[in-house]
């Protein structure tokens, strides 16, 4: 697994249902968002939901857990409006 990170500022739902509810109660796609990825499927034929809404592989904990870690300081930079700063050491 190769999990990632990301902070937008806007963007398309990009197929996420939970997203286009969101965008579709606010007519708007300009809010921010703090992504944390899965990485790819070790196989393809796993069905989609199933791998991004299953449990985590235990070797992936750790990589996922540095992640998570890194949301507090992220979200203080942003909510101080220092945006610009979070989205460059935060976003990979």
């Amino acid at each position: 697994m190769r999990p990632a990170e990301s902070i937008r500022r806007k963007g398309s739902a990009g197929g996420h249902n939970g997203l286009k509810s969101i965008i579709q109660c606010l007519s708007s796609d300009a809010f921010v968002r703090f992504k944390l990825g899965v990485g790819e499927r070790r196989d393809p034929r796993i069905d989609l939901a199933d791998f991004v809404l299953g449990k985590f592989p235990a070797e992936d904990r750790a990589a996922i857990d540095a992640l998570i870690a890194t949301l507090p300081d992220a979200l203080t930079l942003w909510l101080s409006g220092k945006e610009d700063e979070a989205l460059n050491r935060f976003s990979k």
